[in-house]
């Protein structure tokens, strides 16, 4: 593998694909989440990450759910913002 000479690869995080699976969690439910503290950390919500296996099924954030997340959850947290933003 060379250098195409193209730049730096985005981050995975800077992508369209990344933003289009994540755009309904609230960025605070990450980076205030002493747990989770960013969007790259994706072994703390993705329990398959170290498999390379991102099943949405098996996405937890920690603190906010019980067993699976909670939608609920994330549509008061995308109220919340809204209200205060």
């Amino acid at each position: 593998m060379g250098d195409s000479g193209a730049g730096a690869l985005p981050r995975i995080t800077e992508t369209r694909y990344f933003r289009n699976e994540h755009y309904e969690i609230p960025a605070r439910m990450v980076a205030d989440n002493p747990a989770v503290l960013s969007f790259r950390n994706c072994k703390a919500c993705h329990r398959g990450a170290i498999e390379v296996v991102y099943n949405e099924h098996r996405v937890r954030i920690p603190g906010f759910d019980r067993g699976r997340i909670e939608w609920t959850q994330v549509a008061l947290c995308v109220e919340a913002d809204r209200d205060t933003g």
